[in-house]
């Protein structure tokens, strides 16, 4: 009996000891790209150090947007945009950034892809579908629909599969959940996401969050990564690397793959972020073959994404507009920045209204102002699939940004400070 006791002892102890490391050391540099790529965007915000005059915010296309340092009188700009979480955070990663004591931004420069913010919330995030609700509902409503459906289908009948077309924009919640579920739960806290949500989402995302109150849990990629050594190999000098990966002709020719090295990796990530004030073009990790793969694939796929999008969707804003007045009401101006696409998609009719409709909306708000780029359609082949800019679609982004776009913001903050009038 003593010697079980004492086996079960040693078993918590030795738990209890690797949740103490995994909780208190900085475990997430173990992690996959991805994963260590939004923790760390939650511990530079969590450090309550951020200074930027304008802030960006947006989703995996935005990241490739370079931030600007502050230099005199100048504006400094930072970019933290995430991988696409839904349209839900925006504003709550805003609301984190001030609660954490950063400062105060002048702007937001608001930088999201369409369907982000155009086609609504979406359906709950427990039924993302839409085929059962809509909306979300409260634990009593939700309970007397499920007993009903139980009834009716008596409690066996598959799940009817959506006939929306498979590159209709508003198909994307219909999987929504599972592509960010994990970016979601490792941005922000439990007590923050139990104030995000309400009704049965709000136990929906919270059974989803519990489990990662255990570190060991959370992080338990990195407790395997760990356990090899050849994720621990780093290199004593970075800048050589980094120094060479921002020209186009070293991506292209395969010289800035992903270290083997998970730790190697991550510090790499951490360091171009550093450097760069949060940009991060995510398809300079691909390797040639790959990016050809992709290109050939949109080739195949596009004439049908253009009859997808010609067909012009309902718009609903409601996503952007929260955003907005949570910007007046913290006296933060607004700015949206309409990104560019592949030229074929932005003549589409869809495009085109979207566009027309989210200027209407930006150009009737007080506090806020639309920006675009010189011309916002970009040859496909700067492009390594529908989203994602390659190197050098990336390099002329950030040549206009520079160029045309940023002193076209500067100048509606200048035209703020000098006239407080018209704020």
């Amino acid at each position: 009996m003593r010697s079980k006791l004492s086996g079960l002892l040693i078993a918590v102890f030795f738990f209890a000891l690797l949740e103490a490391i995994v909780r208190f050391l900085p475990s997430y540099f173990m992690e996959e790209p991805e994963t260590f790529f939004v923790n760390y965007k939650r511990e530079t915000i969590e450090s309550g150090k951020g200074k930027a005059d304008i802030v960006i915010l947006g989703d995996s296309r935005s990241m490739a947007l370079a931030g600007v340092k502050g230099e005199k009188d100048g504006y400094e700009v930072y970019n933290h945009s995430l991988p696409a979480m839904g349209p839900r955070y925006y504003k709550f990663l805003l609301e984190k950034y001030l609660k954490f004591g950063n400062k105060k931004p002048k702007l937001l420069l608001f930088a999201a892809s369409s369907v982000l913010y155009s086609q609504g919330y979406g359906p709950p995030l427990y039924d993302p579908s839409g085929l059962r609700t809509m909306k979300n509902e409260g634990l009593g409503e939700y309970s007397e629909r499920r007993w009903k459906e139980g009834w009716k289908n008596t409690f066996f009948r598959q799940q009817t599969q959506s006939d929306l077309d498979p590159l209709d924009p508003r198909r994307e919640d219909s999987f929504l959940w599972d592509f960010f579920g994990q970016r979601y739960l490792h941005q922000f806290s439990f007590s923050e996401l139990a104030g995000q949500f309400q009704g049965v989402e709000r136990i929906f995302i919270l059974s989803k969050a519990a489990p990662l109150l255990y570190s060991t849990y959370k992080y338990r990629r990195s407790v395997e990564n760990s356990l090899s050594l050849s994720n621990w190999e780093t290199e004593k000098e970075n800048s050589v690397w980094i120094r060479n990966c921002s020209s186009c002709r070293a991506v292209e020719a395969g010289l800035c793959l992903p270290s083997g090295s998970r730790l190697q990796d991550n510090i790499l990530i951490k360091e171009w972020l550093d450097l760069n004030l949060g940009k991060y073009n995510i398809s300079n990790r691909m390797n040639p073959l790959q990016t050809y793969q992709s290109r050939e694939y949109v080739k195949q796929i596009l004439e049908k994404s253009i009859e997808s999008q010609n067909r012009v969707l309902s718009q609903d804003f409601a996503p952007l507009i929260d955003l907005i007045d949570f910007c007046e009401k913290e006296g933060i101006l607004f700015g949206f920045l309409y990104m560019p696409g592949i030229m074929e998609l932005e003549n589409t009719a869809n495009s085109v209204a979207v566009r027309s409709a989210v200027k209407k909306l930006i150009d009737g708000r007080k506090n806020a102002a639309f920006f675009s780029f010189p011309d916002f359609r970009y040859p496909k082949e700067m492009f390594v699939d529908q989203i994602h800019f390659d190197c050098r679609g990336e390099a002329r982004l950030n040549s206009e940004f520079k160029e045309f776009v940023l002193p076209t913001v500067f100048r509606f903050l200048d035209s703020k400070r000098k006239h407080p009038s018209l704020e």
